[in-house]
């Protein structure tokens, strides 16, 4: 699935400030969806955004707990990481740390268009996301 692909630039005006923030904060190289079969909780995000920051090639990471459209029951994952190094879909199932990761992974591929992807995986903040929250290794809060 290639993800977002929009020509004009004024199409995210009207779009969610968060997105706007993490577009000019943060320079993503990695989009992933987590769509797990086992119920989501608020802490989830924070478990996998805890094992993700154990690798020092990782530089950031933001993601957000939104309604699942396919499950409504349940929530997915949308994550945006920046690594320094090379990282595919099998690396980033290792960093992840978990036992069910291979059926967890909905989606990974490279960013190609930050802005994009910053206010897509922000449309939901302020409007029925459950968590949300970022980590980057050189900020200390």
């Amino acid at each position: 699935m290639d993800i977002i692909k929009h020509s004009n630039p004024n199409i995210f005006r009207e779009a969610n400030p968060y997105g706007k923030w993490l577009h000019n904060t943060f320079n993503w190289t990695h989009f992933a969806t987590l769509r797990p079969y086992w119920k989501i909780y608020e802490h989830t995000g924070e478990k996998f955004m805890n094992n993700l920051k154990k690798y020092k090639a990782i530089q950031s990471v933001f993601y957000v707990i939104e309604p699942d459209e396919v499950n409504w029951k349940n929530y997915h994952i949308h994550m945006l990481i920046h690594s320094n190094l090379y990282m595919d879909k099998e690396i980033f199932r290792k960093c992840l740390h978990s036992t069910k990761a291979s059926k967890l992974i909905n989606d990974f591929q490279e960013v190609k268009n930050n802005e994009a992807v910053s206010h897509y995986c922000s449309k939901r903040i302020g409007k029925g996301a459950l968590a949300y929250n970022f980590y980057n290794r050189d900020i200390e809060l």
